[in-house]
């Protein structure tokens, strides 16, 4: 059984705010929401461990503000440079912050240009400002200033907790002994067990069977 191909074409749902299960984090939800809706400039810069659920807030944000710009500093086809000459920014939403390298006289030009206009600016990373060891102190200083976050990796409780409320959203009962069977069989970040849940309840749809670790076997099995 090949588990990178069985997830490689699993369905990829929307994410935002409601299928984003909180657990501890539920004051960053909050911070977001309340920064989302002041009219004022602002940096938000969001951190936490791979796997924690950054990229799915960044994309909650771009589902809630439809002029944000989106842009993955560890896409090597996503440049800051090409946002620089920009003058009518909204929000830009940055991913994989910790990957700025030598660009960071550009994003300094970009925070400026937000705050001119004004503008919101969502950053995400695997640490804290102070962590990335910038060398334009002046970039640093103004992240800073704006609202930092650490978001905290949910344990194997939460991760349960969070696959129950995504089953509930698509309008099914995850039972237990599928969701242990997931977890204890797959890898453990959200991306590959909400991307399994998702295959796995079309499958069954499609199939008009209910999902049970039997059937999951017999859709391993074809992988």
């Amino acid at each position: 059984m090949n588990q990178q191909i069985l997830f490689s074409s699993a369905d990829q749902s929307q994410q935002n705010f409601e299928n984003f299960y909180p657990a501890e984090n539920q004051n960053v939800i909050d911070a977001i929401k309340v920064f989302l809706a002041a009219e004022s400039f602002g940096c938000f810069y969001l951190y936490g461990q791979s796997g924690s659920g950054k990229t799915h807030l960044l994309n909650s944000i771009c589902s809630h503000e439809k002029q944000a710009s989106y842009l993955d500093l560890a896409d090597p086809d996503q440049e800051l440079e090409a946002l620089s000459s920009e003058q009518q920014l909204d929000c830009l939403v940055l991913d994989n912050f910790q990957m700025i390298g030598g660009a960071e006289s550009t994003m300094l030009l970009i925070y400026e240009t937000l705050k001119q206009n004004p503008g919101k600016l969502f950053i995400a990373s695997t640490m804290p400002p102070k962590a990335l060891n910038l060398k334009l102190r002046d970039l640093e200083s103004r992240l800073l200033a704006g609202q930092v976050f650490e978001l905290k990796l949910l344990n194997d409780e939460d991760k349960a907790a969070a696959l129950k409320h995504r089953a509930e959203l698509r309008g099914f009962e995850l039972s237990d002994e599928v969701l242990n069977y997931i977890i204890n069989r797959y890898p453990r970040d959200f991306k590959t067990l909400f991307g399994l849940l998702d295959k796995f309840d079309d499958a069954s749809l499609s199939s008009q069977r209910k999902l049970t670790v039997p059937f999951i076997k017999q859709l391993e099995s074809k992988c």
